[in-house]
């Protein structure tokens, strides 16, 4: 009777921790967007839209475009603005990614929300 009581209080307990664990949402195949105001840029100021694409289980695509106010221009494909792969890692919500030139970004996803660095990131809502 010992063993029974035993096997059901462990059988109890896995069950609450598999069905209180929360799986993380994967992120492949998901286009994320930010928007930065302000931004100076070699003695201009621009504001900034980025996009992070994961396109695999190990491969981002950043791609930033930089809008000038002063001039109402749009910059996306010149110097400092474009696109650059990268390679990222996903575990338990938590995200880092690493793109070339630039600081490794890390940081969770929670729902459609993404904080990376201190930039919120919102998930692209597919069409």
């Amino acid at each position: 009777m010992k063993k029974f009581t035993y096997f059901f209080a462990v059988l109890t307990m896995l069950a609450i921790c598999f069905s209180s664990c929360k799986k993380a949402e994967p992120i492949i195949g998901t286009t994320w967007e930010c928007i930065v105001f302000g931004e100076v840029i070699d003695s201009h100021t621009y504001d900034l839209y980025i996009t992070l694409s994961f396109e695999n289980e190990s491969q981002v695509i950043y791609t930033t475009c930089g809008y000038e106010p002063d001039y109402d221009c749009w910059y996306c494909n010149t110097g400092t603005f474009g696109t650059s792969p990268g390679s990222y890692t996903y575990k338990k919500s938590v995200v880092t990614v690493n793109v070339d030139n630039l600081p490794t970004m890390t940081g969770t996803v929670n729902g459609n929300t993404m904080t990376l660095n201190g930039q919120v990131f919102v998930k692209k809502q597919t069409e």
